[in-house]
């Protein structure tokens, strides 16, 4: 949230006066909506592009690790070094 003038906060491309702002709602991904299935897609298709593949499986089996990790894990599991 970013503040503006005349009391406005930005919330993505709305704007709501301070007044009006009860609270602020936050997805964790997956608690609200279910985007996992979307996120495996990106992995699937990148991951070739750089010389790695990773099943479904794998990828659920990476969940709730950061991303730097996974792609350390992968790198050394699949090609022998870090990435």
């Amino acid at each position: 949230i970013m503040s503006l003038p005349d009391g406005q906060r930005t919330v993505g491309s709305h704007f709501v006066a301070d007044a009006d702002l009860a609270g602020l709602l936050f997805d964790c991904d997956g608690t609200l909506i279910d985007t996992m299935p979307l996120f495996y897609h990106s992995w699937a298709e990148v991951c070739p592009q750089h010389g790695l593949s990773m099943s479904e499986d794998d990828f659920y089996g990476f969940a709730g690790k950061p991303l730097p990790d996974i792609v350390r894990e992968m790198h050394r599991a699949q090609k022998g070094t870090d990435a």
